[in-house]
């Protein structure tokens, strides 16, 4: 993924877009009928990142990826540019959509007369999640970031989730399959076993799925 790329043709389609009329670029793309719509999504396309193409838009003429690309076709942008920076776009945003890292606090819970959604209800707070960006930090720096998260949070409730008891480490889901065990100081717990999480969910007729023992 070339992220040079990526900054080249975002920089370019809005320096090029800010000298031209929007109801005069979107003719350009072949809107014979401009309206507010179509002015607001041709907007909110030049001020995204991603220039559209994460967001699933279909306007009966053009899909984000169409859009993005007759937008640049239009600003008369060179032709490798706009490949090169669609390419990379593109590949961010399948990454972006593969697999959401997370963290899940381990306090060892085991079930034992708690109501079923209370648990349910609490469920949410033994888990941390991330901002879209963090995914596309490099590895190395993506486990030093969720570090830093497992010690504040740890310190911000002082070691102890209400409910699910005292905090023992944290568990770094960064792939799909694959986790890092953390101390409640950020610092990778060396040779940590590889482990799964079992989250507290109800059913449809408010039956608990699983909630036993947490990390396997």
């Amino acid at each position: 993924m070339n992220d040079d790329a990526i900054h080249a043709l975002r920089q370019a389609a809005r320096l090029q877009a800010a000298r031209r009329h929007p109801d005069a670029l979107l003719r350009s793309m072949g809107y014979g009928r401009v309206n507010a719509q179509r002015r607001a999504r041709l907007a909110r396309v030049l001020n995204d990142d991603l220039l559209g193409l994460d967001h699933g838009e279909f306007d009966f003429r053009f899909d984000s990826l169409g859009f993005a690309r007759a937008l640049c076709e239009a600003l008369d942008l060179p032709v490798d540019m706009v490949e090169a920076g669609l390419t990379g776009l593109h590949q961010l945003v399948a990454r972006r959509r593969a697999y959401a890292p997370s963290m899940f606090v381990d306090t060892g819970f085991k079930r034992k007369s708690e109501p079923v959604f209370v648990l349910a209800a609490m469920e949410g707070k033994r888990w941390i999640s991330f901002e879209r960006t963090f995914r596309d930090l490099p590895a190395i720096q993506q486990i030093r970031t969720a570090g830093e998260h497992a010690r504040e949070h740890f310190e911000m409730h002082g070691g102890v989730l209400p409910l699910w008891g005292a905090i023992q480490r944290y568990v770094f889901f960064h792939a799909p399959e694959r986790s890092l065990w953390l101390a409640p100081d950020g610092r990778v717990i060396e040779n940590g076993p590889e482990c799964e999480s079992s989250r507290a969910m109800l059913s449809a007729n408010w039956r608990l799925i699983n909630s036993d023992q947490v990390i396997d």
